[in-house]
């Protein structure tokens, strides 16, 4: 009876443990969404760097040559420019940075998870096997007990008799 209840608690801890492992999957589903939406970040920073370089192309070719005025105030916009340009291509490289270690994070905890999920159906699988060993058991004793039932039953009887036969 006490290996019955350890039985369905084990059940019940595998049960647990599935639940487990479907959230951890849920927030691995959510770390990947959140990697996705870095990617998007990424490629919106590189059309903004190109669209910087563009602009900056385009206003570097309207520069009025002659003009020592207009000449140093391209070159701090330009300056300027530059600064967003290395701030941007530091921010990619640091987004793509993100996006490997996210990624290998991921797949580190799936590779956790399949493992946990073998060694639960494992688990499952000789807990299976157990229930079924003591049910066996548990069937060849309840023959047992009728077998000695019925034996009882008919030492019973035959008591009686002998105490009757004695009793005449």
């Amino acid at each position: 009876e006490n290996e019955k209840v350890e039985l369905e608690n084990k059940k019940i801890e595998f049960e647990n443990a599935k639940i487990e492992l479907q959230d951890k999957n849920v927030e691995l589903e959510s770390a990947n969404s959140e990697l996705e939406d870095k990617n998007a970040k990424l490629e919106n920073t590189k059309i903004e760097l190109e669209y910087t370089n563009k602009q900056l192309g385009a206003e570097l070719a309207n520069v009025n040559k002659s003009s020592e005025e207009r000449m140093q105030s391209l070159s701090e916009h330009t300056r300027q420019h530059e600064e967003a340009v290395n701030k941007l291509k530091l921010e990619i490289e640091t987004l793509e940075a993100d996006k490997d270690s996210c990624i290998n994070k991921i797949q580190s905890e799936k590779d956790q998870l399949a493992e946990q999920l073998e060694q639960l159906s494992e688990k499952k699988s000789e807990l299976e096997n157990n229930l079924k060993d003591l049910q066996t058991q548990h069937d060849g004793l309840t023959s047992k007990i009728a077998s000695l039932e019925e034996t009882n039953s008919a030492k019973d009887a035959e008591i009686s008799e002998l105490k009757q036969l004695q009793a005449e």
